[in-house]
């Protein structure tokens, strides 16, 4: 299964990249979203289409956005605590 990071919402958009290549991305109209989301969720997306409309049902991986999280602020403290060693 492919996972995405909701990178930002742009001109009614949301743009996605992909995990694995952070280069790539996705748009998708944030009409055609099904699901709660916000920027920097990580996600999965599922297509749903009819003869009227393709929709795309988002679902969050919440444990995965929190060890990201953890990691950045671990990171961060990490230079904080260089950078006052360096000065």
């Amino acid at each position: 299964m492919t996972k995405y990071t909701i990178d930002r919402m742009e001109d009614g958009y949301y743009v996605l990249l992909d995990r694995e290549d952070e280069e790539q991305e996705w748009l998708l109209p944030v009409t055609a979203v099904i699901g709660d989301v916000e920027e920097g969720d990580i996600v999965s997306v599922t297509v749903c289409e009819t003869e009227e409309n393709r929709t795309y049902e988002l679902t969050r991986h919440e444990e995965e956005r929190k060890a990201q999280e953890d990691y950045v602020r671990q990171l961060l403290e990490k230079l904080q605590k260089k950078n006052k060693k360096d000065v």
